[in-house]
């Protein structure tokens, strides 16, 4: 008993005479399947559909993970001496050969010649080409259909053939049709002319990237279900497989009344680590740079998609920027790193021990660090100032060239932290000048030096005075404002950014303030003269009170002149607290 495979049709090229389809007709060929299917009914009426033409009610009753990937393949060919019509068909008939070799039944494949108006752009321009003009010129699966909507498909694959003289460019590009997502394009160079249609096949392959479908969120695991996940044979290596460590890229999609997507956009910041497999289902662990990215529930008009990622860079260059209108480069600030740590399938989220993530290193003067590959694909970069953490950003390292995050403007509050420790300093050495000058006079009471006694008071006269110390820290709170007032902040984020560094800075300026209070006692001077006009015997009593304040005072004010280091706690603490809070929630 056998089952027809999947047949390639190949379309007529539009105001062309060549019809791919013509050539060579018997290459699509029957083939028996393994004896194992014929006991699973419902893989055996999934490859039935697959294999039939496609009508519109078949498509229409699509199950998401036991029917084919429907993939559109745009083929644009240099007409050149050595690129001719006949090598064009021949390629266009490898690919569909190999692509029902190494895809099975989990494709769909269609190859047709690139539409007359893309032909151009997508021979030469297709990093260039959109979805729109491919939404335009949009060649209907079944003719007859007057419902179809373009890219109603999962895949167009735009392949581009050019004759270079010394060799052959192949570059394929993959949009996928659900999140309207272009792929990088790849890149290869034939320099041995029987060779091209099989590197183009392998072009094609390497551009393809699986997709799957978010069905649940529970705290900060993903449940995906894999697209024609159940089609894959156990013992088969497809193409649409996902494996345990494998990094997706979440979509979020909101469509109209008529099916049409409104909103169509990546999560920012937010990764999908493939944790553990189970049929046709993956447990993931959501890693993500802001609030509660996957919040809400699919519907009929909202899905969340889980797109495979192809890092085809060495590396990527990470742009720091401020949230204000000018956008300035956020430069030195420093950078730590740490991976993922990814727990062994089927066991529970073990707890990692709390140790700080290692030092990365620091952006240069355009605001920007080089981050490299690693041996995993997915890298947890934070970026700290001073004592400040400021973002947690999950980033696949070549999945880009360059990645701009933008973050508050963090210097103003450096800043502050640096003159509140100034201040600090001063207020510690005054403190314990004081109280130096106070035993001292004290004890020339005690010895009855009177004379040298009020010398010693003058000289604590000459020292800073709590008002003293209080126009300095207005002063230099107006030199922060005054940086802040030079970087306006009308958007919304700008605006939230800008006010919460303003907090920060006047929670620093206020600790300093307190320590005024509690230790710069503006009566220190008149007492101290009380204590000489009362002579050796009163005083003598005070003496030892006086001794056994000394010390501790001076402890005190050291303790409380720390506020600026506890504010701002180190990165993996605040991560920390973080992730105990989600869990919470």
């Amino acid at each position: 008993m056998t089952i027809p495979r999947c047949r390639v049709p190949l379309e007529r090229y539009p105001k062309s005479k060549t019809d791919l389809d013509s050539v060579d007709r018997g290459h699509a060929r029957t083939t028996s399947p393994p004896l194992a299917w014929c006991s699973r009914p419902l893989l055996w009426v999934v490859a039935l559909l697959a294999a039939g033409s496609g009508t519109t009610t078949a498509r229409g009753q699509e199950i998401w993970d036991y029917s084919p990937y429907r993939i559109r393949v745009l083929l644009a060919v240099e007409e050149t001496p050595r690129l001719t019509a006949r090598r064009a068909d021949l390629i266009a008939r490898v690919i569909g050969q190999r692509a029902r070799i190494w895809a099975h039944a989990t494709w769909k494949l269609v190859v047709s010649r690139a539409p007359a108006k893309l032909y151009a752009d997508v021979l030469y321009h297709i990093d260039r080409t959109t979805a729109d003009q491919i939404s335009a010129h949009w060649i209907k699966w079944d003719e007859n259909d007057e419902t179809e909507r373009a890219l109603s498909g999962d895949k167009v694959i735009l392949v581009s053939i050019q004759d270079l003289g010394d060799a052959i460019q192949v570059r394929a590009r993959e949009l996928d049709c659900r999140t309207r997502f272009w792929g990088p394009t790849i890149a290869r160079q034939v320099r041995q002319f029987p060779r091209v249609a099989r590197e183009t096949f392998k072009a094609l392959a390497d551009s393809f990237a699986p997709l799957t479908r978010i069905e649940r969120i529970e705290g900060k695991t993903a449940f995906c279900r894999v697209r024609a996940g159940g089609l894959i044979r156990d013992d088969q290596d497809s193409p649409i497989a996902i494996h345990r460590g494998d990094v997706l890229q979440p979509w979020y999609r909101r469509n109209d009344r008529e099916g049409r997507p409104m909103i169509n956009r990546a999560i920012d910041w937010t990764f999908l680590h493939v944790s553990s497999t189970e049929g046709t289902m993956l447990s993931c662990s959501v890693h993500t740079g802001i609030r509660s990215p996957l919040r809400g529930r699919s519907t009929s008009r909202t899905q969340r998609y889980g797109l495979g990622i192809r890092p085809v860079h060495t590396k990527t260059e990470l742009e720091l920027t401020s949230t204000n209108d000018t956008a300035q480069t956020l430069t030195g600030y420093d950078i730590y790193s740490k991976d993922p740590q990814l727990t062994a399938a089927g066991s529970p989220p073990a707890k990692q021990p709390k140790t700080p993530p290692p030092y990365f290193g620091r952006s240069d003067w355009r605001g920007i660090v080089d981050i490299p590959k690693g041996e995993l694909p997915l890298r947890i970069i934070y970026v700290k100032n001073g004592n400040n953490l400021l973002a947690r950003l999950p980033i696949v390292p070549g999945l880009r060239p360059r990645e701009v995050a933008r973050m508050r403007n963090d210097d103003p509050r450096l800043m502050a932290e640096d003159l509140t420790r100034q201040i600090h300093a001063r207020v510690i050495g005054l403190v314990t000048a004081r109280q130096l000058i106070a035993a001292r006079v004290e004890q020339r009471v005690k010895d009855q030096k009177i004379d040298e006694a009020k010398k010693l008071v003058e000289d604590l006269r000459q020292l800073d005075t709590r008002d003293d110390i209080a126009e300095m820290i207005e002063s230099y709170q107006n030199r922060v404002r005054e940086e802040i007032d030079r970087f306006p902040a009308t958007e919304s984020d700008a605006k939230r950014d800008r006010n919460s560094t303003q907090s920060k800075i006047d929670r620093l300026f206020d600790n300093v303030r307190a320590l005024l209070d509690q230790f710069l006692d503006p009566q220190l001077v008149t007492d101290i003269e009380g204590k000489i006009a009362l002579g050796p015997g009163d005083s003598a009593e005070s003496e030892v009170e006086s001794d056994q304040t000394t010390a501790p005072a001076e402890e005190e004010v050291e303790k409380k002149a720390a506020p600026a280091e506890e504010a701002t706690p180190s990165p993996f603490e605040e991560d920390a607290d973080k992730e105990k809070g989600a869990a919470t929630e």
